[in-house]
């Protein structure tokens, strides 16, 4: 149900976040059955079986759905079957049983988690879809497909130059605040005058020119007005990098840690 979850705290972030989807989500048909079940749990009283997650249909309850559909559908193949009255504490089973299991077993239906088929002799679904989605900054999207058949398949076309964080980087100019802390931040002990970047040295510092030499952007280093890495008061306002990161006033963070204003 990763479609249904809150990620906007994940989508700025460049993190790499894939998932599988057995919903039918593209399907018209499939799409109204999910928005009219919605509806009708939200309208309800609230409870924890809804099949509901954050106001859309949960995969349990689309798996559900189908499953009752598929044994209606079987039922109704079989109408001189009847069901007498069973014992709790005996162990003979209904007489109908494993003809019905039959019936069940070759029905084949278009359901809300795509095409069901069963294998006639194991009883388990077969030859079934699911949606590969990966989280972008524009939210979840559909990248490939994978099937029983042909497996896995990327369908994603290659996203042109500032889609996404990383490529955005490219011939940017950062500023970056930082913290004087060794060994990640230091000043640059030498004989000469030094001026810019030139006055720092360190494991942050080593690690800022090899990310700037993959991603193709410049920076200028920036201490912190206060010397603050950050804190929050009581008004939850903050101090130090994380303020000058909120408030725009640097575009990147080093310390022990890696801050961007991305992820705030």
């Amino acid at each position: 149900d990763l479609f249904a979850l809150d990620l906007d705290s994940y989508r700025y972030c460049g993190v790499n976040m894939t998932g599988f989807r057995i919903l039918n989500t593209e399907n018209l048909h499939v799409a109204s059955i999910i928005e009219k079940w919605s509806m009708e749990r939200l309208q309800a009283s609230p409870s924890a079986d809804s099949g509901l997650l954050d106001g859309i249909m949960t995969t349990d309850a689309a798996l559900t759905y189908d499953a009752v559909h598929i044994v209606s559908m079987s039922y109704q193949r079989a109408p001189q079957m009847t069901v007498n009255s069973l014992q709790c504490h005996r162990h003979k089973p209904w007489r109908f049983g494993s003809r019905f299991m039959n019936f069940i077993k070759e029905a084949q239906w278009e359901g809300l988690t795509g095409r069901i088929v069963f294998n006639k002799s194991t009883g388990l679904r077969t030859d079934f879809d699911l949606d590969v989605v990966s989280l972008k900054e524009e939210g979840l999207e559909k990248i490939g497909t994978w099937d029983t058949i042909n497996g896995l398949n990327i369908t994603e076309i290659s996203r042109g130059r500032g889609s996404n964080i990383t490529d955005s980087l490219t011939n940017r100019s950062l500023i970056v605040t930082t913290v004087l802390e060794e060994p990640y931040v230091m000043f640059k002990k030498s004989d000469k005058p030094l001026s810019g970047n030139d006055r720092f040295e360190g494991y942050c510092i080593d690690l800022l020119k090899e990310l700037s030499s993959i991603l193709g952007f410049v920076y200028d280093i920036q201490l912190t007005q206060d010397g603050k890495y950050g804190t929050a008061d009581d008004k939850g306002q903050w101090n130090g990098m994380v303020k000058e990161l909120i408030d725009h006033v640097s575009s990147l963070g080093i310390l022990d840690k890696i801050l961007t204003s991305f992820c705030l």
